[in-house]
C-alpha cells in the first residue's frame, strides 16, 4: 500500500491509497503505508494484569536477574535524579505488588543515588518465567490484549529507546514518529520486531560498532 506523490514531489496522504507490487514501485510511490496489525494475534481476554505487563518491560530494559540458586530475585535500577518520572512509575509498581503480598522493596544506593528495586517471592519467579533471560517471547506477546501490547511497547521505548519526528530528504515532514529501540542483545531486538509487526509498525534493524569495539543493535519503527 502506497501513498501518491504528484509531479511536484508532494505526498498526498489523504488521497486514496494504491496497491503496487514491489517491482512496480517508483519515485512517486515513495511513501509506503503500514497496515494495521492483526488483532487475532493478540488475546481476547487478559491473562496478565497491566501492572505485570509494564513491569516485565522495565525488567527487560532496566533489570537484571539475581544469580542465586533460588532464582527468584529480579532487580530494576533507575535514577531518581536523572529520571524521576520513570522512578515513580517503577515505585508504584513495587507498591502495587507489595500490597498483594509479594516481596517488592526499594533500596537507595548511597554511592551513586540510584534506586534499586527488588522483586522477590511472589513476583520475581513469575517474571523469570514470562521473560527468561530477559527475552521477549512470542508466547508472552500472544498472551497480551492489544492495549497491553501497546503499553508494553511504549514502556520498552521508555526504558531503552527514544522517539523523534523526522524530516525526509525532500523536505517533507512525516506524519509519523520514528521510534528507536536500542539493545546489545540480538534476541531482544528480534522480540521487539515481532511486537512491532503485530502492532502494524514497519521496522528495520542495524548494528553499530563503537570505538571501544562493542556492538549495539537498534531497531527503528515508523509509527
Amino acid at each position: 500500500m502506497v501513498a501518491h506523490r504528484d509531479r511536484n514531489g508532494y505526498t498526498h496522504l489523504d488521497a486514496p491509497a494504491r496497491v503496487r507490487y514491489t517491482e512496480e514501485l517508483s519515485g512517486s510511490n515513495k511513501q509506503l503505508i503500514t497496515g494495521g496489525g492483526f488483532p487475532g494475534a493478540f488475546a481476547a481476554v487478559p491473562r496478565y494484569e497491566d501492572a505485570l505487563v509494564e513491569l516485565v518491560a522495565w525488567v527487560v530494559t532496566e533489570g537484571s536477574f539475581q544469580k542465586q540458586r533460588a532464582r527468584t530475585g529480579v532487580m530494576v535500577a533507575q535514577s531518581p535524579l536523572a529520571n524521576p518520572a520513570k522512578t515513580a512509575r517503577i515505585r508504584r509498581l513495587a507498591t502495587h505488588f507489595a500490597a498483594r503480598g509479594a516481596t517488592a522493596t526499594e533500596h537507595r544506593h548511597s554511592g551513586n543515588g540510584m534506586s534499586n528495586f527488588y522483586f522477590g517471592a511472589g513476583i520475581g519467579d513469575v517474571i523469570r518465567e514470562i521473560a527468561p533471560d530477559k527475552q521477549i517471547t512470542p508466547a508472552f506477546l500472544t498472551s497480551l490484549m492489544p492495549q497491553q501490547a501497546e503499553l508494553f511497547y511504549q514502556t520498552l521505548l521508555d526504558g531503552d529507546g527514544h522517539r523523534a519526528v523526522t524530516r525526509s530528504n525532500d523536505g517533507y515532514r512525516r506524519t509519523v514518529s520514528t521510534e528507536n529501540f536500542i539493545q546489545k542483545d540480538l534476541g531482544r531486538i528480534d522480540g521487539y520486531q515481532v511486537l512491532t509487526s503485530m502492532l502494524g509498525r514497519r521496522t528495520c534493524a542495524k548494528s553499530t560498532r563503537s570505538t571501544m569495539g562493542s556492538t549495539t543493535r537498534s531497531a527503528t519503527a515508523d509509527r
